[in-house]
């Protein structure tokens, strides 16, 4: 159904790595012949739809552990345009997180106006994003819900402590190996804050400054 909607225009097969075998052989066909039948149907339909398919997966690795059909391959694969990871475009994520938060705030217009730490933005710059877009995407919104102020900083972003505490200015180092600090203490005395606090030399107000910070 949907080659006979794109017709004369573009039909998008978004991740062709995970459509099983079955599936594959009935694009093939469409994709070699120009032709399909209805299920059910006595004739065939010709599609005169471009096709454009993606994969975050590698199909050449699919190909050799026999998930992915050689033929369609090579039919799909007339002419490649590889979009590189978001850690491979420097400059892009602040752009993007800035794009993102104000779009989000458009469709939550409740949050009101808020703006970009340059901390934070150069803890975005650092992070590896292994979901990619998608992921950049979900970390601004989550941190715009948190905020509770105007401004995004780090701990509205929730970053793994790794990309905080081992590079950046020397407030955000300090600031990161707090957090873990803190993590492990609560960790090692199963949740209970003043045992926490005696475990790190702490007076108990002041852990409960440090838990309340960095939540």
């Amino acid at each position: 159904g949907r080659f006979e909607q794109a017709s004369g225009g573009t039909l998008f097969l978004d991740e062709i790595s995970r459509t099983p075998p079955p599936l594959q052989q009935k694009i093939l066909r469409v994709v070699e012949y120009g032709t399909f039948m209805r299920i059910g149907g006595s004739r065939e339909i010709r599609s005169r739809a471009r096709i454009v398919a993606a994969s975050n997966a590698d199909l050449q690795d699919s190909i050799r552990h026999g998930a992915f059909l050689p033929d369609l391959y090579d039919r799909l694969a007339f002419e490649v345009v590889r979009v590189p990871a978001l850690r491979e475009r420097q400059g892009d994520v602040q752009v993007l997180a800035k794009h993102f938060l104000a779009e989000f705030l458009k469709e939550v217009p409740a949050l009101g106006e808020k703006t970009w730490d340059e901390a934070a933005l150069a803890a975005l710059e650092r992070y590896p994003f292994p979901g990619n877009v998608r992921e950049l995407k979900t970390i601004v919104e989550r941190a715009a819900y948190r905020d509770t102020t105007r401004e995004i900083n780090l701990e509205d972003l929730a970053l793994p402590d790794t990309v905080v505490s081992r590079e950046g200015r020397f407030r955000e180092r300090v600031e990161g190996f707090e957090r873990q600090l803190i993590r492990d203490a609560l960790s090692a005395s199963g949740g209970n804050q003043a045992d926490a606090a005696r475990r790190l030399g702490l007076a108990y107000h002041r852990f409960r400054y440090y838990a309340r910070k960095y939540r």
